[in-house]
């Protein structure tokens, strides 16, 4: 489990480890933080870039140590560090196949017209920088944009900014399969954050009956603690096993609501995730907060989470727990697959039958490479992008109002799409 100490320094890739918050009545619960400073050499770490990261795991404290340092990595090389395989061209100027920008995410013109708007439409005529990753569909090399590849890529031009900046679809581990897998499957559940929030999804609640040992203490203890929790089932038509975490801190007068959302190969893997991140995260919401004028100033990742947490929010979320005759009923569909690389072939043959390019883009750093790590980054651009940004919520893109219609929900238009910011941090 010390394998990737090395990378542990003041000068290298994590700078420090450090064990995070005790939670009373519940011991078995580790938690631990890494600090990244800026993660570009040669610019000083100030709040605005310092990088942080995290690892959590119940029962086995030196896994809760290993995640966070791997996350570390996994946001380390996110960073674009130099200039091989980086190509600058226009769309059509590139030799080979390259990544229809047809399927890229787009703003409506409502949200391109707002004068804070952070992006602008893709423009194909447009030089911008280019990386190569592998289609998982046919193995075929496709060239697509550095900033949907590595999403801490510095000096992006105006016209690289036509998607926000945010780590989905990376992922580190020491099995090639496992990394790509849990990248895509971050993909595939933070698709379903955007959608369940922005469609106001009545999905399906999960019974108590239906989870693991693991699950039941940290939903025993948040009861202890005077928090209700609610999982639902967010498992979309792609099939990967999702689960969606809601938690209401009745008496809370700062954050009283928070969700949380996880992945995994069964709905007891998912919701165990999802459990971790409203029980480990909490805390860090009730931070001070110096809270922005408007939307458009929302730049740190919890501000949307901390906006919605506050009681007179608590409102907005009831569609998800309200009795509501068009809330379907919970359905077991049992284990997605035996292991990751069983997984990432279903999946990989579920996105070919969708005809979604699963677009693998090679992120490993040589220092990661040392200890015997593969980094990733999974672009799937048909799926609907998660937001942090109020302002760029991508209310064109089809994903938004065909995959409700898929998973046999009713379909909002878009004058009638949640106006809340994300709550998702």
């Amino acid at each position: 489990m010390k394998q990737l100490d090395p990378l542990l320094s003041r000068y290298g890739v994590v700078g420090d480890v450090v064990s995070l918050s005790r939670y009373r009545g519940l011991s078995g619960l580790s938690s631990y933080g890494v600090d990244l400073g800026s993660a570009f050499p040669g610019l000083e770490s100030h709040q605005d870039n310092r990088m942080v990261a995290g690892g959590h795991a119940l029962g086995d404290k030196d896994r809760a140590r290993l995640l966070a340092i791997a996350e570390g990595c996994e946001r380390y090389s996110g960073a674009q560090f130099g200039t091989d395989g980086v190509v600058t061209a226009a769309a059509h100027d590139l030799d080979g196949r390259v990544l229809d920008w047809s399927r890229i995410p787009r703003l409506s013109d409502a949200e391109y017209a707002h004068p804070r708007c952070p992006l602008v439409p893709f423009d194909p005529a447009a030089p911008i920088r280019w990386v190569q990753g592998v289609d998982l569909r046919d193995g075929e090399s496709t060239w697509l944009p550095l900033s949907m590849a590595a999403y801490r890529s510095a000096h992006r031009s105006p016209a690289e900014r036509f998607v926000a900046g945010i780590s989905t679809g990376s992922a580190v581990h020491t099995d090639p399969a496992s990394a790509v897998f849990g990248g895509l499957g971050e993909v595939v559940e933070r698709d379903m954050i955007a959608i369940l929030w922005l469609q106001k999804l009545p999905l399906p609640h999960i019974p108590l009956g239906f989870l693991d040992e693991r699950e039941l203490t940290l939903i025993e203890w948040a009861h202890d603690h005077f928090l209700e929790t609610v999982l639902l089932d967010a498992t979309s038509d792609i099939g990967i096993p999702t689960v969606y975490c809601l938690q209401t801190a009745p008496h809370d007068r700062t954050i009283r609501t928070m969700v949380g959302c996880g992945t995994g190969l069964t709905m007891q893997d998912a919701a165990y995730k999802a459990l971790l991140e409203v029980t480990c995260f909490r805390d860090s919401l009730h931070m001070e907060w110096n809270e922005p004028e408007s939307f458009a100033d929302y730049t740190d990742i919890s501000d949307g989470a901390k906006y919605m947490g506050k009681p007179e929010n608590a409102g907005h979320f009831a569609f998800l727990i309200d009795d509501r005759p068009d809330r379907p009923p919970f359905q077991d569909r049992g284990r997605y697959a035996a292991d990751a690389a069983e997984g990432l072939t279903r999946a990989v043959g579920r996105f070919a039958e969708l005809d979604m390019p699963v677009i693998a883009v090679e992120r490993t750093t040589t220092e990661l490479a040392s200890v015997g790590l593969h980094s990733v980054t999974v672009v799937i651009p048909d799926l609907q992008p998660m937001s942090l940004v109020p302002l760029a919520q991508y209310h064109a893109h089809p994903r938004l109002y065909s995959a409700p219609a898929a998973m046999g929900y009713r379909v909002l238009p878009v004058e009638e799409l949640n106006p809340c910011p994300q709550p998702f941090a």
